[in-house]
């Protein structure tokens, strides 16, 4: 273990709009709160950080031995060691406070995910005499049981959907439910939420293998596998009502946001206010947000989750119905938006509302300005039913725009673990109207660099330019519906930009005038380096210098950048030497093409005939479950394995019909992307 100090400034250009001048409070006795260990990792880490450094607060979070993450270094006052970073150590409640407390901090906060909806865990820290950064471990430990904080809101009178907690399928109660119950039905883990652990049933036949999927992802996630079923609203809008409370009894409703454009039932974009809500929905809606948390005592940050009926006949009436979903008693993933709306920054009020200081009378009469609106940057293949894609990041260069900010949680060249959630990084915009919000959303994916893992950059940037959600509010069954033809245009786009990089591949002066990057670069200020000026746009067709760069990664391999000008419209190009084969990246107008040309005396290590009997693994991760034996005769779209990537369980599937001839992989054995799992014969 070792103590790092390091300087803590205030908050940096890439939180973009929230810089323009947070105002300043009195602090109000109650505890002092001078040091805080951050129990998590990634992008949410800094977002932590900065707005504790804005109050004076010291900062201490985990990092691999030796290896401080360069977007973590400019707000992190100490790191503590450890060998490796896993799920297992953010989950070990015990181990979080001992490094608390080993490292001299007053305070711990949870941020999002792993252990911030554990009550027990928020007992423990309050036991240890350290500050909580959250609401009361009691209210935790209510909300946190979904069936109890429904039984809670319906006290409230706050409509709910029937539902109930599942043990045994084959209990009287269950299976009075499903006789009672028609339609789709929603498995759900009844201590956790951000879609882990959630199963939508359309096949009642699936609902044991369904079950058994989602409790194994809500241990995993949550370390707790109970769960709740309940029917599925079809034409439903997710909407959500964010709650500031202090411990003197006043509650603030900080509006709403709509996150409706959803994929396995995790969020993907969100924005705020939700749009196109009746004003007699909104006020009731923010009442009953309200009122569950004055029926709580509810103290800090906390949302109220609601399914809002869609339906035609819903969207012409005067008011539409809404069903409560759930609290959250935590900070959100996409708390940015409700913060550029209000021009607040929640983190900070966090950390005052745990030292004991009351609202300001005005936060009661606050009024949101414009709109905002946040995507997330995943690690994942869309195209591929948005499979997770770890692995090593060559050049990752965030775009700075005008009303833009970035959350990350990666450096500009980094590695995609296995070990957590996809997500990267986040963008929120802000501005007048959603649709101002919509063209710098477009312009930043547009001119954002992301050069490893596929990722869904290019899909978020055809989402917020040609999509039904550029015209208004959607259902959670949107992606499902447009995925396939925005993935057409996607392929359409790409071949344009692949038949201009076989142009103009030739005349790329990669090594001429290269400034090598230092170790201590950062995100923002490599962001800057690449924006900061340019060469004017060419008027003929050929490109123009405009920025070279190169660096190595950290797995060894030589990377070299160009920016240039190719018609008026600015290019990204990206070459990476590799001990096996030279790779390739080339962007414009937001789409990517990437080549790759394999070395001399390198070849795929398959046959054809052999590639024709393998399975292989689609993402790199765990083998959780074998769910045939060799000599079984399976159908094409037998279940065959699960395994688990990046905290979410993926079924393998028989492409074809054959016999499984041959396994190659046991429980609980790590394997790579393209790991032989199994071998088929014909029948």
């Amino acid at each position: 273990m070792k103590d790092t100090p390091l300087e803590c400034p205030r908050r940096e250009l890439v939180k973009g709009t929230l810089q323009r001048g947070v105002p300043t409070y009195p602090t109000h006795g109650g505890n002092t709160l001078k040091r805080v260990f951050i129990a998590n990792r990634g992008e949410i880490c800094r977002r932590i950080a900065e707005s504790a450094c804005t109050l004076g607060i010291e900062t201490v979070c985990i990092a691999e031995t030796g290896v401080y993450p360069l977007y973590l270094q400019p707000v992190i006052s100490a790191f503590y060691e450890v060998a490796s970073q896993t799920s297992a150590l953010y989950l070990d409640g015990d181990r979080m406070i001992a490094i608390a407390i080993e490292m001299g901090c007053d305070a711990v906060h949870p941020g999002f995910g792993f252990l911030s909806e554990n009550s027990v865990f928020a007992q423990k820290v309050q036991q240890a005499g350290l500050i909580w950064v959250g609401p009361s471990p009691q209210v935790i430990g209510l909300m946190g049981d979904k069936a109890v904080a429904r039984t809670h809101a319906l006290q409230a009178q706050i409509p709910c959907t029937q539902g109930l907690l599942v043990k045994d399928l084959a209990s009287a109660e269950v299976q009075q439910f499903l006789q009672q119950t028609k339609g789709p039905l929603l498995l759900k883990a009844a201590k956790g939420g951000g879609g882990k652990g959630m199963r939508l049933v359309t096949d009642r036949s699936q609902l044991e293998s369904s079950l058994a999927r989602a409790r194994s992802e809500a241990i995993n996630a949550f370390g707790d596998g109970s769960m709740i079923l309940e029917p599925y609203i079809e034409a439903s809008r997710h909407v959500e009502a964010q709650i500031l409370a202090d411990h003197h009894g006043t509650v603030v409703i900080l509006g709403d946001r709509d996150c409706s454009v959803q994929r396995r039932h995790q969020k993907v974009i969100e924005e705020a206010p939700a749009p196109c809500l009746s004003p007699k929905t909104r006020r009731k809606l923010h009442e009953a947000a309200r009122r569950l948390a004055q029926e709580m005592k509810y103290t800090s940050l906390g949302t109220v989750e609601f399914l809002v009926d869609w339906s035609t006949e819903a969207q012409a009436a005067e008011e539409q119905p809404f069903y409560f979903l759930e609290m959250n008693t935590r900070l959100q993933v996409e708390h940015p938006v409700t913060e550029e709306v209000w021009g607040l920054d929640l983190v900070e009020w966090q950390f005052r509302v745990a030292r004991g200081e009351p609202l300001p009378e005005h936060f009661q009469t606050l009024e949101p300005r414009g709109h905002s609106l946040e995507v997330r940057l995943y690690a994942e293949d869309v195209e591929q039913g948005y499979l997770p894609t770890p692995g090593p990041v060559y050049g990752f260069f965030p775009a700075r725009a005008l009303g833009a900010r970035w959350e990350v949680g990666l450096d500009f060249c980094d590695t995609i673990s296995t070990a957590f959630d996809p997500m990267v990084a986040k963008i929120v915009v802000h501005g007048e109207t959603r649709e101002v919000c919509m063209a710098r959303m477009a312009f930043t994916l547009a001119h954002t660099v992301f050069f490893g893992p596929i990722c869904n950059r290019e899909f978020l940037y055809l989402l917020v330019t040609e999509s039904a959600f550029t015209k208004g509010p959607v259902t959670t069954h949107f992606l499902e519906q447009v995925r396939e033809r925005v993935l057409t245009r996607l392929q359409e786009e790409r071949e344009k930009v692949s038949t201009q990089f076989a142009a103009y591949r030739p005349q790329f002066s990669f090594g001429s005038s290269v400034s090598t990057l230092q170790g201590k670069a950062t995100v923002p200020s490599i962001t800057q380096k690449i924006f900061s000026t340019g060469a004017a746009p060419s008027t003929s067709g050929a490109p123009t210098q405009n920025r070279n760069m190169s660096w190595r990664h950290p797995n060894g391999a030589s990377c070299q950048y160009e920016a240039v000008y190719i018609d008026g419209a600015i290019c990204f190009c990206l070459r990476v030497e590799t001990p096996t084969d030279t790779l390739y990246g080339f962007q414009r107008n937001g789409f990517l093409h990437t080549a790759r040309q394999e070395k001399e005396g390198w070849k795929l290590a398959s046959t054809t005939e052999e590639a024709g009997r393998e399975l292989v693994a689609p993402v790199p991760g765990k083998v959780v479950k074998i769910l045939v034996q060799e000599n079984d005769q399976v159908e094409a779209g037998t279940p065959l394995l699960v395994i688990e990537s990046m905290k979410i369980e993926f079924e393998i599937k028989a492409p074809r019909a054959g016999i499984v001839s041959q396994i190659l992989v046991q429980p609980q054995q790590q394997i790579s992307a393209g790991y032989v799992i199994l071998h088929m014969e014909g029948r």
